[in-house]
């Protein structure tokens, strides 16, 4: 997600890998002319020292200039002597949940919070007319803290983040919810 001129939609991409081929030919999805769509001014993210700090969204709010956010789990097929009907095992890899974001230079928080290997609370919110997607990571750290250094530019700062396995959260990275009104969909 970035901040454009008139605004910015939210992009998702996802690639999927698969074995065997399943046809398709019958299938039609059918979309709700209404559907609300998202845009930069439809998103809010939050900072906090813990998930009770989130719902100060005065307090915890960061104005940020972009925003990204990946979630990964990759899985290593795992062929066997004797396998018959290209159908291996796949072994998944650790999942892992990291991003940047960009905010203007305002305050030294964000260093010192690197610099200290604080954890930290984030939330990302995404509304329109009660569609809403929030993303909730509730152990947070910064990796990488980078200032910019154009000569006539405004100061900006990307943060690069990574979510971590919380115990005191069932040892989820994150936690997403979706709301969707559509009324709805047709596959």
């Amino acid at each position: 997600l970035e901040v454009g001129e008139s605004g910015a939609w939210l992009q998702f991409t996802s690639a999927f890998k698969g074995w065997k081929h399943t046809d398709t030919t019958g299938v039609t999805p059918a979309f709700d002319a209404t559907e609300d769509e998202f845009t930069s001014r439809h998103v809010k993210l939050f900072l906090a020292e813990d998930v009770a700090g989130l719902a100060d969204t005065a307090a915890s709010r960061l104005k940020v200039k972009s925003f990204t956010i990946t979630l990964e789990e990759t899985a290593t097929p795992d062929h066997a002597i004797g396998e018959t009907d290209n159908d291996p095992e796949f072994d998944s890899a650790p999942a892992e949940v990291r991003g940047t974001f960009v905010v203007k230079y305002r305050k030294t928080d964000l260093e010192e919070d690197f610099f200290a290997n604080a954890v930290h609370a984030m939330k990302l919110v995404a509304e329109n007319n009660g569609d809403i997607i929030e993303i909730l990571a509730t152990k947070v750290r910064f990796r990488e803290l980078t200032d910019s250094d154009g000569r006539d530019d405004i100061v900006t700062q990307t943060v690069s983040f990574y979510c971590e396995a919380n115990v005191a959260n069932a040892m989820k990275d994150v936690e997403i919810s979706v709301t969707n009104q559509m009324p709805s969909m047709t596959v």
